[in-house]
């Protein structure tokens, strides 16, 4: 019953969608043929294929039909990405480009703005900045790399484009649309990227590579601050687009890893038991009210237990499916599963928090998600071993018990493992949080990480940890309790 009625949840948000696309679709062209300067204008919202973010997306979609209807100069098409696309540009964005070029064909735009759930879309700012942007053909809030970036895969920040702060969403020209598909093709750039690390990044750069399309800069986009934002100004006036944080609820700002019942699993072996598991207890790990540190033996004196799984160099493949397993057999409850390597920062209190706004009771995966492949249709999505790990519980319960969901090897690389399980084989929700960061604070732009709450970075490799930790993810915990060892 639960799933039918889920199915027909789900259908009706499509019916919606649909009826909101028809609707400003009607009422542009017939308001193009009453005013020449009519400026034709999609949105296209990229949401994240699960129940409270399509939700999100649809009530932005209606926001912006409702305040188009009162301005006259423009025609708004609003798009729901979830019901339009198959892979999600959380991974690439080249799927996109195809689904933009598909509408081009259908009714030509003068922009396409694309966005995610999470901003809020001022449409005067937005008519004032097109208007006075004829000749413009990809803008954006750009962001630039002062160093070699692992992420970009160490290029020379003089060889590394502007590319946009996706969190604000950038807006391409229906000319730049079609220019960059009559040079896109699927096959050559999936043979030559096999990952996609960086989406915004990596599709800057082949813009600007191939398509000669650089990306202009504009003051327009702007995340939103507790307290300012990114001018200093603290005021949205001026702002075509505003980022607001990735939540899809009002969160439980007093949420604690006890009170929605996450437990933690630290992947370590016993060659980083006297230097990595150290660091953990200095930062973050004391916050866990129920963890576990698995390793290839067990040591007392670490309160570390053995995995079931011998070492390996990498992958971690069966180590990772064995550590579901005992997490399951374990006798202290839980809702919500973190597993993280033994050199990755957490903050256990925003990771709570955000939390709040899910159901442990349904399947969930999430994490920082990374695309394989980068093609339309070979695409794969999966959530990145080194930025953490999380699942629900009825969701581990389905990983274990899938004959979809097995190891080729040991020493698989268990995250892309655990992607082509959960997107292709249990076709489950995996959800891409956004500040879960599969590297160090240095990888990322500085204005990448201006106004947001991380939730995790990966790697001790060149850094102080309890440093890095400080600075970006200490946060108190709202209630002190002790936890639960095995």
């Amino acid at each position: 019953m639960e799933r039918l009625i889920s199915w027909l949840f789900k259908r009706l948000l499509i019916l919606i969608s649909l009826m909101l696309i028809f609707n400003t679709c009607t009422d542009g062209t017939e308001t193009a043929g009453k005013e020449d300067e009519v400026l034709d204008i999609t949105v296209f919202i990229l949401n994240q294929r699960h129940q409270l973010h399509e939700e999100k997306a649809i009530n932005l979609a209606r926001t912006l039909m409702n305040k188009a209807e009162k301005l006259p100069q423009m025609s708004v098409t609003a798009i729901v990405g979830s019901m339009s696309l198959r892979h999600l540009p959380y991974s690439t964005f080249f799927p996109l480009l195809s689904e933009l070029e598909y509408f081009e064909k259908r009714r030509r735009s003068d922009w396409y703005v694309v966005v995610d759930e999470f901003v809020s879309i001022d449409l005067g700012n937005l008519l004032t900045l097109l208007t006075n942007k004829s000749s413009s053909w990809f803008i954006g809030r750009a962001l630039s790399d002062s160093g070699p970036s692992m992420i970009h895969h160490y290029a020379r920040p003089s060889d590394v484009p502007r590319y946009p702060d996706t969190r604000a969403g950038f807006i391409l020209a229906g000319a730049a649309i079609r220019h960059a598909a009559s040079k896109y093709d699927e096959k050559e750039y999936a043979h030559d990227h096999q990952f996609s690390i960086d989406p915004a990044y990596e599709f800057a750069k082949w813009l600007l590579n191939v398509a000669a399309i650089e990306l202009e800069d504009s003051t327009a986009f702007c995340i939103a601050t507790p307290d300012v934002l990114d001018d200093g100004s603290g005021d949205t006036k001026h702002c075509a687009v505003v980022a607001h944080p990735p939540y899809v609820c009002q969160p439980d700002d007093t949420a604690t890893p006890y009170s929605i019942g996450l437990h933690v699993a630290v992947k370590t072996h016993s060659g980083n038991h006297k230097t990595r598991l150290p660091v953990l207890r200095e930062t973050w790990l004391p916050q866990a009210t129920s963890y576990t540190l698995y390793s290839d033996v067990t040591d007392v004196s670490e309160d570390v237990v053995w995995s079931r799984v011998n070492n390996t160099e990498r992958g971690h493949c069966a180590k990772t499916l064995s550590i579901m397993q005992l997490s399951l057999q374990d006798p202290r409850p839980w809702h919500w599963l973190l597993i993280v390597d033994d050199d990755t920062l957490v903050s256990l209190p925003r990771l709570s928090s955000l939390l709040s706004c899910y159901s442990s009771g349904d399947p969930i995966a999430a994490g920082e998600v990374y695309g394989y492949r980068g093609s339309y249709y070979g695409l794969l999505p999966y959530p990145t071993g080194g930025s953490g790990m999380l699942f629900s519980r009825p969701m581990v319960r389905d990983i274990t018990s899938s004959r979809k969901c097995r190891c080729n090897a040991a020493d698989e690389p268990d995250d892309m493992m655990l992607g082509m399980c959960i997107y292709s084989g249990l076709d489950h929700p995996l959800l891409h949080f956004r500040d879960m960061h599969q590297a160090t604070p240095g990888s990322y732009s500085a204005g990448r990480l201006y106004g947001s709450l991380a939730l995790s970075f990966h790697s001790f490799w060149l850094i102080d940890p309890v440093l890095e930790y400080d600075r970006w993810l200490h946060q108190a915990p709202h209630h002190a309790t002790l936890h639960q060892e095995l």
